[in-house]
């Protein structure tokens, strides 16, 4: 599929034909929130279906947002004096892409997969000063699809969300809402005295230059650790999508360890494919490893003034989850679950306000501290997984016109070991080529046992092993608490299924259905703590089954 650009623009904010055009030498300064995300584009695109606004109401549409949040229409700005770091709202607009694609229709399942390709619908950033580029292709069938990049430096993705609904608000000409707001200056403002609770030094903040060969160090050893030669370093974007089913059945795994508090689809997920990229790097046990889990700060700010629904910056902080790649694979989903929701439940108002504190202290610049997600480049996280939540990110409020979008994908990031959850509930995970089978294995919850052992196939749910065992006589289905261990049962199950066959011909008796629980196979059920076996009968007859085996009470 060929993209031919048709034309290309600044678009300015459009104040009215009345209206005052406010002053262009206003500079914003960028919060510490500003200050330590990525110093680089967002990219997401956006397809529609028929029928969608001539691309001059976009344009006149973007015009009247651009008047309302004038920061995207400004420039990056660095005081000559202070060194400080700004918006300058100079109103020099943003870049808006006309392209089309010829003859060809739009195929989403194809065309807009988490592929290099799908780069050929939003704008290169590449060597620009402008902070916002969209692009707009049109296809023979009628659709279209808008595509953005947007600098993280002005606004993180709930805020980039927020920004593109009223742009389609703007653009059916219906008021702005939720209003935004702009006020960076007082909502982020630390305490006098300051009061820093919590240590913030290797979590928001690195120190370099000293640590910076040590990093440097570490990274290639990271990358000695996980890459291969050839095609198998290539790093590849898979795409999970995970059903209704699919969620309840993690929800009810990762809760059924006893907590009083069901998880949220949210913790659940990043535990299954924190395990699952984790599994797929093949760590040693004693590994240690970390998940970096996005926190919004507009839901955790609570004390004056907190962070409106309209803000048009970045909030957000990370929780660090930390443990070993042993203790990840081998505990129940549920314990993963829970050191998740431990540490996001610690990134609360009180780590916000003390973060505020310590970044507005002078200590970041005293002890030369840089954050260390300011690095784009920075592509392979070692152990480590960052996710990105956007399940309640509105993006599918978008609407220019034409009725909702029917397909949000972020852009192309092939940096190893990062997540997106997408708000359709399914995951873009970047990981090497040569793991990606076994990562369908984990994340898919399937994985077939070695020939020979049994027939049927393993369903990993959540931490455990649902071995599906079939016999001539029946189908056994086994949940265990560890893969290998569920694979060494399979073969003694089978090996003493074979033996009781052998007595049963033998002696020419029935078989009795209860008392598993004192009879040498029902040991080899009990011996492990926290498991439960089903049986599941294919006919009425019990006869056919083995001495010993009928019912287990396992808790």
């Amino acid at each position: 599929m060929k993209i031919t650009v048709l034309s290309s623009k600044a678009v300015k904010p459009h104040y009215g034909d009345d209206g005052d055009a406010p002053a262009t030498t206003t500079v914003v300064p960028l919060t510490v929130f500003d200050l330590i995300s990525y110093s680089d584009y967002m990219f997401g695109i956006h397809a529609f279906h028929p029928p969608s606004p001539p691309n001059a109401a976009l344009e006149a549409g973007l015009a009247r947002a651009l008047a309302e949040f004038r920061e995207w229409a400004g420039r990056l700005h660095v005081d000559p004096t202070t060194s400080r770091r700004g918006i300058l709202l100079n109103d020099a607009g943003v870049r808006f892409i006309e392209a089309t694609a010829g003859d060809a229709t739009l195929d989403a399942d194809m065309a807009l997969r988490p592929t290099p390709e799908v780069r050929r619908f939003h704008p290169s950033a590449a060597a620009t000063e402008e902070l916002m580029l969209v692009q707009v292709t049109r296809f023979a069938c009628g659709s279209t699809v808008v595509g953005h990049a947007m600098h993280h430096a002005v606004g993180d993705g709930f805020a980039i969300a927020r920004f593109l609904v009223a742009w389609g608000q703007a653009t059916r000409g219906v008021p702005i809402h939720p209003v935004p707001v702009h006020d960076r200056a007082s909502l982020f403002l630390p305490r006098h005295p300051p009061r820093v609770e919590f240590e913030h030094r290797g979590a928001e903040f690195i120190k370099v230059p000293s640590d910076k060969k040590k990093n440097d160090e570490k990274g290639k050893e990271n990358m000695r650790n996980h890459a291969g030669d050839g095609e198998d370093d290539e790093v590849v974007i898979e795409q999970v999508r995970f059903t209704r089913e699919f969620i309840s059945e993690l929800k009810s795994r990762a809760s059924s360890t006893g907590t009083t508090r069901p998880y949220s689809t949210t913790q659940c997920l990043a535990a299954h494919l924190w395990r699952c990229v984790t599994k797929a790097r093949g760590l040693d046990g004693d590994h240690a490893t970390r998940l970096h889990l996005a926190v919004n700060g507009r839901a955790r700010v609570r004390s004056s003034p907190g962070v409106p629904e309209g803000y048009t910056g970045n909030a957000v902080l990370w929780a660090h989850p930390a443990t070993t790649a042993g203790e990840l694979l081998s505990e129940p989903l549920g314990h993963v679950a829970e050191l998740i929701r431990v540490e996001v439940a610690r990134v609360d108002d009180a780590y916000f306000r003390s973060f505020i504190d310590f970044a507005s202290s002078g200590v970041v610049e005293e002890e030369r501290l840089v954050p260390p997600l300011a690095d784009p480049e920075a592509a392979v996280l070692g152990a480590d997984v960052a996710v990105y939540c956007l399940l309640r990110v509105p993006f599918y409020d978008v609407d220019f016109g034409g009725g909702q979008q029917f397909l949000y994908t972020p852009g192309y990031y092939p940096a190893e070991g990062v997540v997106y959850i997408l708000p359709t509930v399914e995951a873009h995970v970047a990981v090497f080529r040569r793991a990606v089978e076994t990562f369908k294995g984990w994340s898919m919850m399937t994985k077939r046992i070695p020939a020979g052992v049994v027939s049927e196939s393993v369903c990993f749910l959540g931490a455990g092993v649902a071995v599906r065992m079939k016999t001539k006589w029946r189908v056994l289905t086994l949940f265990l608490d560890n893969t290998q261990q569920a694979l060494d049962r399979a073969v003694t199950t089978q090996n003493v299924f074979a033996r009781r066959r052998d007595e049963r011909r033998k002696q020419k008796e029935k078989s009795a259905l209860n008392g598993a629980g004192s009879r040498p196979f029902g040991r080899i059920l009990a011996d492990r703590p926290g498991f439960v076996a089903i049986w599941h009968h294919l006919s009425q007859q019990r006869s056919g089954l083995p001495p010993g085996v009928g019912s287990y009470d396992g808790h």
